[in-house]
């Protein structure tokens, strides 16, 4: 089982001055197991993480959305 955190301070360093006070998204989490299909995306908690979180998927694997 994998787990990658998307939207927190610590997943993608930001500094500038929109986010210097409460950093960048809100916690997305990814869940990735052999036993979840490959076309599906578990996600606990879809802040505002979600949009960097797609954007990966769909860079990473464009049959996803099939």
């Amino acid at each position: 089982m994998k787990i990658k955190v998307f939207g927190t301070r610590g997943s993608t360093s930001i500094s500038n001055p929109d986010s210097i006070k409460y950093g960048e998204n809100t916690t997305c989490i990814r869940v990735m197991d052999d036993s979840i299909p490959d076309n599906v995306a578990m996600v606990v908690d879809a802040g505002s993480g979600f949009s960097p979180m797609c954007n990966e998927i769909m860079q990473d694997d464009k049959n996803f959305f099939v």
